[in-house]
């Protein structure tokens, strides 16, 4: 049993004169204190004869199982710690949550199932914190019933503010409902993560993290540590919206994010026929892949892009198919807006629909080269690389050879007087038909050998954001 204590001191105040030529001497006294030690309070749900409502300040632990009582939260602020609990109800929240300053410490394996509600009700307008003992490791498995989400609303109720700071939380919606957020029709409310292992998945419509089916904007999302798994149930996002819900607000400022949209949804926006809403990476690393027809990240299927914005981190997105990885998704042409302030974006699985690149196969020292791209047809936010990624020599040594014999030359970019190019330079970045002129110098030393001095310069070209 964890004793809670509160310790109570006063001190009383002692005055030093000082006068001059006299030694001064240090003041001493006795501090009166008073130490109050109070019990949390212990529930025994193998012995309860009904449900239990909490309505105070205080500490409370939880033990048992049982398949018949629930527990309320009726205000105040109380912190219950539940040590291997399990609330398995075919009616009713296991745990219902009215309380706008609730913690919830978890020990051991918990796990709170509903047939017909919320595994955890925390409707909107309410909060919920929670974090795992300090000395024992915390598991929570929160399953909700039909139309009601794991953690957050029940039947047609908008989600609360979920906040995570530690543990491992396991958060499965019934059908419609989100996995974390919103039950049936309704919003993702207010989930932020500060540490720990949160796997969240939607039911049949519902959001990972966000929305319940059937409408309901995916609320906000936010994530400063831990790491982050959200699948979402049929035509619905990862994280974002149910299906026929918009993306709401989502913020990384760190930790690991992994979203999978459901058939038609995004990885992280819209579920099926919603926007995509608003993604701000500043740390941290993403991978969120869209379902069939779904933007890895922006719109759902039929729907446009959001706003998405990275200033640092690693951000991986993929469309399930047909659609853009950042922006619209299948049978949309809107993509949104993307603004690349840093950080690294990899669109693994965008396919250009043309482009054609010309390089001479061959050049003479003293002259130039055009490298040219053309038929440029590509997505918004994507470019054609040519770089040059090798030439006769060593390192960015250029050489040419022959009968043992080498002459060294340089390749300068847009002429004779350009600057000069190594090996591992991007010589174009293409958004449209363009080129770049490369000038080869002569030797920088007489040849000794009057026949044809031969190397080889090579280039790469892919597309890019």
């Amino acid at each position: 049993m964890k004793i809670a204590k509160k310790a109570a001191v006063v001190l009383c105040a002692g005055l030093l004169l000082i006068s001059p030529g006299v030694a001064s001497q240090p003041a001493y006294g006795e501090f009166p204190a008073t130490l109050t030690v109070k019990a949390a309070t212990v529930i025994d749900l193998s012995t309860l004869t009904g449900d239990y409502t909490i309505s105070d300040n205080g500490e409370y632990t939880v033990t048992g199982t049982t398949t018949t009582h629930r527990i309320t939260i009726e205000g105040g602020a109380p912190t219950v710690t539940v040590e291997d609990v399990n609330i398995t109800l075919d009616q009713g929240c296991p745990l219902t949550v009215h309380s706008d300053d609730f913690t919830l410490i978890i020990k051991g394996v918990n796990t709170f199932k509903s047939g017909n509600c919320a595994g955890i009700d925390v409707a909107g307008g309410n909060q919920i914190t929670i974090k795992e003992d300090e000395d024992v490791k915390g598991t929570l498995n929160a399953i909700g019933g039909n139309q009601s989400s794991g953690i957050g609303g029940g039947v047609w109720g908008d989600g609360g503010t979920i906040i995570i700071e530690s543990g491992t939380i396991n958060a499965t919606g019934g059908s419609y409902g989100a996995g974390i957020g919103g039950g049936r029709y309704k919003g993702g409310g207010d989930v932020i993560v500060k540490g720990g292992i949160v796997n969240a998945t939607g039911g049949n419509n519902g959001a990972g993290i966000g929305s319940g089916g059937d409408g309901g904007n995916g609320g906000s999302f936010t994530i400063y540590g831990g790491t982050v798994t959200a699948a979402g149930g049929g035509s619905a996002a990862g994280i974002g919206g149910g299906n026929g819900g918009a993306g709401g607000k989502v913020t990384v400022n760190g930790g690991t994010v992994t979203a999978n949209g459901g058939g038609n949804g995004a990885g992280i926006g819209g579920g099926s026929g919603g926007a995509g809403g608003t993604v701000l990476v500043n740390d941290g690393t993403v991978t969120a892949t869209g379902g069939n027809n779904g933007a890895g990240i922006g719109g759902g299927s039929g729907s446009a892009g959001g706003d998405f914005t990275i200033n640092k981190g690693n951000v991986t997105a993929a469309t399930g198919g047909n659609g853009e990885d950042i922006g619209h998704g299948s049978g949309s042409s809107k993509s949104g807006t993307a603004a690349y302030n840093g950080g690294t974006v990899n669109n693994v699985s965008y396919t250009p629909s043309s482009y054609t690149v010309t390089i001479p196969a061959a050049v003479e020292l003293g002259k130039s080269v055009d490298i040219e791209v053309s038929d440029v047809v590509l997505g918004d936010y994507k470019a054609v690389d040519v770089k040059l990624i090798k030439a006769s020599g060593t390192g960015n040594k250029l050489t040419l050879t022959a009968n043992g014999e080498e002459i060294t030359y340089t390749i300068k970019k847009n002429g004779e007087n350009g600057d000069e190019v190594n090996v591992g330079d991007t010589i174009l970045s293409a958004t449209e038909d363009s080129s770049v002129k490369l000038y080869f110098t002569k030797p920088t030393t007489t040849p000794k050998y009057t026949g044809n001095y031969t190397g080889t310069v090579m280039f790469v070209f892919k597309w890019s954001s």
